[in-house]
């Protein structure tokens, strides 16, 4: 999808004719130079300014609701106002009777969310089959096209908004397009956690945490920079209460999962689903892994002593467990929800 919107075919006044001699059969043919009367315009959360018709991008918040378990955040909300104009018209004065059509769709970054085909089914606003963003229908821009509001969704990654439409008397006609980066700026740079605290330790021979996660290889494993250190304390910590117990080989550290490298809401699965009466959010497991600041902790392939050595290293290095029935004193737990205290 090109970023500029693409043009339709259109039904377009003739603004000028002009003869062209063919050179074939040496005959005169007639070339007609034709355009659009009419074009929609966008203006984002009021500036007097229209979106270009090249199209432009800008950077959004995810909203922040945790699998429906916190109230959404509004930081990301952007106001639009759809507007039909005369081709040609500096003032952009507002022409009736047109209509307009918006779409939500793929970018060119996924965000890491890449464990359904293509991401069809990744959300592209907020609460997409309960929004009042009027999403896929043809509406009259003279009493819908202002005071649309965009909410992002929960996940990151790039989402376009494209503007067609038709004009008054029902022709096609273009409208602008707009790339949104759902991203949350406010972690700062995110680094991979996985291999942190290798050769820490009083033997230094230990291998650092794997961090190893099936539905976003090479994406979920990612951390703030606090997050970096307290991981490396951990592991290095893990290591030395074993040493001082007698054990030198103790089972390394594994994880399941950490945050994407966008921030924002971890699995956005939708069952694969595109119909929406079949459509159920993802749950847990990761619902809290979207500021950086959190880890599952594997837990499986350590004997008594190792988990014991484990939950006392994670709670120095700073981490707390808040997450019912992901906790040390969980039994039947088959990892850990560790959270960087304060953060």
């Amino acid at each position: 999808m090109p970023l500029g919107g693409g043009v339709l075919t259109l039904v377009a006044s003739v603004q000028s004719v002009q003869g062209e001699t063919n050179l074939v059969n040496n005959s005169m043919s007639r070339r007609v130079k034709a355009t659009a009367s009419f074009k929609l315009v966008a203006f984002l959360n009021g500036n007097p300014t229209p979106i270009p018709d090249r199209g432009g991008e800008l950077t959004l918040a995810p909203s922040v609701k945790a699998c429906g378990q916190i109230p959404a955040s509004e930081n990301g909300d952007t106001d639009i106002e759809i507007r039909c104009v005369q081709v040609g018209d500096p003032a952009l004065l507002p022409v009736h009777g047109c209509k307009f059509f918006l779409d939500l769709s793929q970018g060119p970054d996924t965000g890491g969310h890449n464990h359904n085909l293509y991401d069809e089914t990744r959300p592209f606003v907020l609460d997409p089959f309960a929004s009042s963003f009027p999403l896929r229908q043809f509406l009259a821009v003279d009493k819908a096209g202002n005071g649309i509001t965009y909410s992002p969704p929960e996940v990151a990654g790039d989402v376009f908004f494209e503007v067609t439409g038709t004009d008054p008397s029902g022709n096609q006609i273009s409208g602008p397009s707009y790339l949104f980066h759902i991203k949350d700026e406010t972690l700062g740079k995110m680094e991979s956690l996985n291999g942190l605290g290798a050769g820490l330790g009083p033997s230094g021979n230990n291998p650092g945490i794997s961090i190893v996660a099936n539905s976003h290889p090479g994406d979920g494993i990612f951390g703030t920079d606090a997050m970096q250190t307290a991981v490396s304390d951990m592991v290095a910590e893990y290591f030395r209460l074993g040493d001082i117990a007698g054990f030198t080989n103790l089972d390394p550290l594994r994880s399941e999962a950490a945050t994407l490298q966008k921030g924002g809401l971890f699995d956005a699965n939708w069952n694969g689903a595109i119909i929406p009466s079949l459509l159920t959010p993802w749950s847990p497991p990761h619902c809290g892994h979207r500021n950086g600041v959190t880890i599952d902790l594997s837990i499986n392939q350590l004997d008594p002593d190792e988990r014991k050595w484990l939950a006392k290293a994670a709670k120095t290095a700073g981490f707390v467990f808040t997450s019912p029935g992901e906790r040390p004193q969980d039994i039947s737990a088959n990892h850990w929800h560790a959270v960087l205290k304060g953060q």
